[in-house]
C-alpha cells in the first residue's frame, strides 16, 4: 500500500516540453547583447528536432562554412568538372551528402512553463537529452548556467528559481565549433551527422523531493556475487535528517541501508548480495538486472530503477577477458551515419535494427567513432549483449594547452556518469588517431584519472596511435595487424597461412586491429531514391552524370556488382588473417556499412541505411566473421599440377560452450560443385581459442587442370562452414606460334599496316609503353581518391563476362579473385576513352567514380580487313615461373586461332596510336 501511495504521490513529478516553441535565428551573434531572453521570439519550432529539417537556415552553398575534409573541399573547388554543381541553384557536394538547409550559429529557444504548487520546495530539473551544440539557459531573464557536452544530456537545476506558477524559459544554442574538437570528428561534422541545431530525444521538467537520490552507480563483483552500490545524496533542504535506502533487485532479498543526510548531501556505499543466484551478462548470455532504489526521508521518497549486469571485463597480458575468459571482438564502426536525419535515433527500436544485422554478419562489437550514442543505444546493446567501445567526441591536438584539453577530460567524467552502469560499455577511448606533441603524456594522465575513477571498463588513449597507447591504457587499437600499408600485405602472392603473432606478442596489452579494410566498391547509383529525408545523395547524383558522360552508364550495376565481391574477398581475407592469430583481442572494420563522407567512401558490403547491397549474403559474412570460424591456413593459392601441398585446418572458436566429440567434414570440389576429394577430423574444441584440427593433404596431379577449385570446411550437424578457392594450372603448357595470326609487341606504322591488310594480329603489349597516366595493381582503391591521392591504387578490380570464348582455357570469375594477382601486378590498363562506345574490353578494370575513364587489359576489334587483340598485361616475361600468365596467353592463343575470333568493333590507326606512348 506504502508503495502505491509513494508512486501515486510521484505521478506528474515529470512534464514533458516536447511540442511548439517560440524561436529565432540569431546569425549576427547579437542575442545576448540584445537581450532577447527578456522578449517573446516571434518564431516558432518543434522540439524535439532540429532547425535545419525544419527549414530553418538557408538552402546551401559553397560559401557556407563547412566541417568537411580540407582536401575534399579543395578538390571541390578548384576542379573543373565539379563546377556546374558550385552553382547556387544546383549546389550539389560531390564528397559528403547535401543537407537541405545549413545553418552554423545561435539560435533561441523559448516556451512558458507552469510550476505546480505541490513542487514547491522540491529539486526541479529541465533535462534536455540530446543538444547541438552548447546552451546557455535563462529562467525569466535570469542567467541559470551553460553546458557544452557533446555526448550527455545538459540537465539544469531550477530548484531555487522555479517557485509555483507560470515562468519563461529561453535556450541559446550555439552550434559553432568554440571548443577545438576537430572538424572530422563524427560527433560535429557535416560529414556524418551534420552540424545541426536543435535538441534530440527527452525534452522534461523532473521534480524529485528536497532530498533525492542524485547520482547512483553499480559496481558488479563477480567473484563474491554481489553489487557495490555508490549512491550520491542530494539535499535542498539545508538541514540533517535520518534516511533509509532500500534496495531490491527482482527475486532477491531486500537490503535496508540507515544513513544520516548532510545539509550538503552525503554519500551511501553498501553491498547487494546475489549469491548463487546470480547470472552473467555477456554476448550469449546478456542477462540485465534492475536495481530498484528507494530513499525514505523526512516521510518522503525518492526513487530509481538502475538497469545493469554482472560481468568483469580485464585483461591479461595481450588477451581480452570477460568474465575471466578471452573473447574476441568481432566489430565495427559507427561514424553516426543516418542520412535521412542527419543525427542519431533517439529511440530503442532503431538501435535494435542495427545491432541485429550486425549480429547477423558475425560481429558482436561497435566501436563509436569520435561520438558517444544516446541512452537507446546503450539500452538496446544491453539486452542483445553488443560490447560498445565509445569515444570522447574529439579528434584533436592535445597537450598544447587549447580549451579541449580541459573539455575532453570532463567529457569522459560526464559519459561515465550518465552511461556507466550499462554492462554493454566495455570499453572507452579518449579519442580517435590524437595529435600534439605531449599528446602522450597528457592522454596517459587522463586514461589514469578515468581507471582511478571507474574500474567497471577499460580505457584506452586513442584508436589508430601506437605512441600514444602505451601503460596506462588497458588496450591498442593498432594499424599494423591490417592488410592496408603497414603490412603491404596485397603486394605479395597471396596465402591464407601468416598471421600477426610476431606483432602481436610483442604488445603488452592486447592489440585490436583499426579500421580494418576500407576498401572500395563501385557506389551503387540504385540507393539514390532511398534519400527521402533530410540529407539528399548529390555525390551519387554526380558520380552517376560522370559515369553517363564516360559512356558507361548501362555498366553500374555491373561494376558494383563484380567490385563487391571483390571487396568481401578482401575482407573475408582481412578478418581470417586476425582469426587465425593466437591471442590477438579482435578487429574493427571501416566498414560494415557505407561511409558517406571524408571523399564518399563506400566501403562496406551494406549501405548507409544498413541495407545489403547484394553480392554477400549475412549467412555467407558470418561464416569467416562469427563466434566459430573454420580456417584453413594455404601456403598460396596458385598451384601447378606437378606439386603437393599440406593445407592445415584450424578453428577459431569463441561461442558459448566447448564443442566436444566433433566431425570437421573437408571436400575439395570444382566449380560445379561435384566433390573431388574428401575427408574429415574427429574433435573437441575449445571456447575462446584457436584450435588445430589437422592436416589436409593434397596432391594436385589427382586434380583437373586448369581448374578453379574451391575447398570446404564443415562442422558436422551445424550451420558452420567456410571456403577458399585455389587454382590449378598445368605444369607445362606449349607456347607455339599461332598459325594464321601474328604476334607484335607494338602499334608501330608496320603492325597497323600489316592489320589492315588483312592479317589477324595479337599485340602483347609491353606495359611500359602503354600511353596514359592510368595504373593498376591487384589492390583496390582504399577509402577514396579524393582523400589519398597519392595512393598507387585506381581501380577496383576488373569486370569480365567468363563465358567469353577468350576464358576456355583460362577459369575465371567476372570479378578479380586470388589468381588475378599476378597479372594485375604486372599490368598497365589502356585508356579506351576515345574508342568507340561498343568496344567493350574483354578484360575491363572499374576505374574510380571520380574519374571513370574506360579501361582495359584486353580489347579486341577489326583494322580495314584485318582482325586485332591488344593485351596490356605482361605475358612475356618470366613465364616459366608464372603459371597464370602462361596459361590466359595460352587461352588467349587458342581463342585468335579459333573460328570463334570474330571481333566486330570498327577500329581506326588513331585509336589504336593512342594507346602508346608516342
Amino acid at each position: 500500500i506504502l508503495l502505491c501511495i509513494a508512486a501515486a504521490a510521484r505521478a506528474g513529478d515529470t512534464k514533458s516540453l516536447a511540442g511548439r516553441w517560440r524561436f529565432a535565428l540569431d546569425p549576427a551573434d547579437k542575442g545576448n547583447t540584445e537581450r532577447w531572453f527578456t522578449r517573446n521570439l516571434s518564431d516558432h519550432i518543434q522540439l524535439p528536432g532540429t532547425l535545419q529539417e525544419q527549414g530553418f537556415g538557408n538552402p546551401p552553398t559553397v560559401r557556407d562554412h563547412w566541417l568537411v575534409n580540407d582536401s575534399s573541399l579543395h578538390t571541390f573547388l578548384a576542379d573543373p568538372k565539379y563546377a556546374p554543381y558550385r552553382t547556387d541553384d544546383n549546389f550539389k557536394a560531390p564528397f559528403w551528402l547535401t543537407p537541405k538547409r545549413h545553418y552554423v550559429g545561435l539560435a533561441w529557444y523559448q516556451r512558458d512553463i507552469d510550476i505546480p504548487q505541490n513542487w514547491k520546495d522540491k529539486h526541479i530539473i529541465l533535462h534536455l537529452e540530446r543538444p547541438h551544440w552548447q546552451t546557455t539557459l535563462w529562467l525569466d531573464s535570469l542567467w541559470v548556467g551553460s553546458n557544452d557536452s557533446l555526448g550527455t544530456p545538459h540537465d539544469y537545476d531550477l530548484s531555487k528559481l522555479a517557485s509555483p506558477g507560470n515562468h519563461v524559459l529561453t535556450l541559446c544554442i550555439d552550434n559553432r565549433i568554440n571548443i577545438p574538437v576537430g572538424i572530422h570528428a563524427h560527433s560535429v561534422t557535416d560529414m556524418s551527422q551534420t552540424d545541426w541545431n536543435g535538441i534530440l530525444g527527452d525534452i522534461s521538467l523532473d521534480a524529485a523531493t528536497p532530498i533525492w537520490l542524485d547520482n547512483v552507480q553499480l559496481y558488479p563483483d563477480i567473484k563474491n556475487a554481489k553489487v557495490h552500490v555508490i549512491a550520491h545524496i542530494g539535499n535542498l533542504s539545508s538541514t540533517s535528517s535520518p534516511a533509509t535506502i532500500f534496495a531490491r533487485v527482482k527475486d532477491f532479498p531486500e537490503t535496508k541501508v540507515a544513513l544520516d543526510v548532510s545539509s550538503n548531501g552525503g554519500t551511501a556505499e553498501f553491498d547487494y548480495p546475489l549469491g548463487k543466484k546470480m547470472k552473467l551478462w555477456d554476448e550469449f548470455s546478456p542477462h540485465v538486472y534492475e536495481m530498484y532504489l528507494r530513499l525514505s526521508c523526512d516521510q518522503q521518497n525518492d526513487e530509481k530503477t538502475i538497469p545493469f549486469g554482472m560481468r568483469q571485463i580485464t585483461h591479461a597480458g595481450n588477451q581480452l577477458l570477460l568474465n575471466g575468459h578471452p573473447i574476441m571482438l568481432r566489430g565495427t564502426l559507427e561514424c553516426c551515419v543516418f542520412p535521412l536525419t542527419g543525427y542519431p535515433p533517439m529511440t530503442l527500436k532503431p538501435w535494435q535494427r542495427i545491432f541485429s544485422i550486425a549480429r547477423s554478419y558475425g560481429l558482436n562489437h561497435l566501436r563509436f567513432h569520435t561520438w558517444c550514442p544516446p541512452e537507446a543505444a546503450f539500452e538496446a546493446a544491453d539486452e542483445m549483449g553488443f560490447y560498445l567501445e565509445v569515444e570522447c567526441s574529439c579528434w584533436a591536438r592535445f597537450g598544447e594547452g587549447s580549451s579541449v584539453d580541459k573539455w575532453m577530460p570532463r567529457e569522459g567524467d560526464r559519459m561515465l556518469r550518465a552511461y556507466g552502469n550499462h554492462p554493454s560499455f566495455l570499453f572507452m577511448t579518449a579519442t580517435n588517431e590524437p595529435k600534439g606533441k605531449k599528446a602522450a603524456d597528457f592522454l596517459a594522465g587522463v586514461v589514469q584519472k578515468w581507471k582511478n575513477a571507474d574500474t567497471r571498463r577499460l580505457y584506452s588513449a586513442g584508436a589508430g596511435a601506437a605512441e600514444v597507447n602505451v601503460p596506462p591504457s588497458d588496450f591498442h587499437i593498432e594499424y599494423a595487424t591490417r592488410f592496408h600499408q603497414a603490412n603491404g600485405e596485397l603486394s605479395r602472392p597471396p596465402t591464407t597461412a601468416d598471421d600477426y603473432s610476431t606483432y602481436v606478442d610483442s604488445q603488452p596489452i592486447p592489440s585490436i586491429a583499426h579500421e580494418l579494410g576500407q576498401w572500395c566498391v563501385y557506389p551503387d547509383f540504385e540507393e539514390i531514391p532511398k534519400y527521402k529525408g533530410f540529407l539528399q545523395p548529390g555525390n551519387l547524383e554526380i558520380f552517376r552524370d560522370f559515369l553517363n558522360h564516360s559512356g558507361m552508364g548501362d555498366q553500374a550495376k555491373d561494376f558494383v556488382c563484380a567490385s563487391g565481391k571483390f571487396q568481401a574477398l578482401l575482407y573475408k581475407a582481412e578478418i581470417e588473417k586476425v582469426l587465425r592469430t593466437p591471442r590477438m583481442a579482435g578487429f574493427e572494420l571501416l566498414d560494415l556499412h557505407d561511409f558517406p563522407g571524408q571523399g564518399t567512401s563506400p566501403v562496406g558490403v551494406l549501405d548507409e541505411f544498413w541495407d545489403s547491397k547484394g553480392y554477400i549474403t549475412p549467412t555467407e559474412y558470418a561464416h569467416f566473421a562469427g563466434p566459430t570460424v573454420l580456417l584453413a591456413k594455404f601456403p598460396k593459392l596458385v598451384f601447378t599440377s606437378d606439386e603437393v601441398t599440406d593445407i592445415r585446418a584450424e578453428i577459431s572458436h569463441f561461442g558459448p560452450s566447448d564443442l566436444n566429440n566433433q566431425i570437421v567434414q573437408w571436400n575439395v570440389q570444382d566449380d560445379k560443385s561435384h566433390k573431388l576429394l574428401h575427408g574429415e577430423f574427429a574433435c573437441d574444441i575449445k571456447t575462446n581459442a584457436l584450435s588445430e584440427l589437422g592436416k589436409i593433404h593434397i596432391e594436385m596431379s589427382a586434380l583437373p587442370a586448369p581448374a578453379k577449385l574451391t575447398l570446404e570446411l564443415k562442422l558436422k550437424g551445424k550451420q558452420i562452414s567456410n571456403s577458399w578457392n585455389f587454382w590449378i594450372y598445368p605444369h607445362e603448357v606449349t607456347i607455339s606460334p599461332p598459325t594464321g595470326v601474328s604476334i607484335a609487341h607494338d602499334l608501330s606504322e608496320k603492325t597497323l599496316q600489316k592489320i589492315s591488310a588483312g592479317d589477324s594480329v595479337l599485340v602483347l603489349l609491353p606495359p611500359s609503353i602503354v600511353a596514359g597516366d592510368a595504373v593498376d595493381s591487384f589492390e583496390p582503391i582504399f577509402w577514396n581518391r579524393v582523400l589519398f591521392p597519392k595512393l598507387k591504387s585506381q581501380t577496383m578490380g576488373i569486370l569480365c563476362d567468363p563465358r567469353q570464348a577468350v576464358f576456355n582455357q583460362f577459369p575465371t570469375d567476372e570479378y578479380s579473385n586470388w589468381q588475378w594477382w599476378d597479372l594485375q601486378q604486372n599490368s598497365k590498363p589502356m585508356i579506351l576513352n576515345q574508342f568507340p562506345t561498343a568496344a567493350q574490353p574483354l578484360i575491363q578494370l572499374i576505374d574510380d567514380w571520380t574519374t571513370c575513364r574506360h579501361l582495359g587489359l584486353l580489347v579486341e576489334g577489326k583494322l580495314g580487313n584485318g582482325k586485332v587483340i591488344i593485351c596490356s598485361i605482361d605475358l612475356q616475361n618470366h613465364l616459366e615461373n608464372r603459371p597464370v600468365a602462361r596459361q590466359l596467353l595460352h587461352s588467349i592463343l587458342s581463342y585468335v586461332t579459333s573460328s570463334q575470333f570474330h571481333p566486330k568493333t570498327e577500329f581506326t590507326a588513331p585509336m589504336l596510336q593512342s594507346l602508346v606512348v608516342k
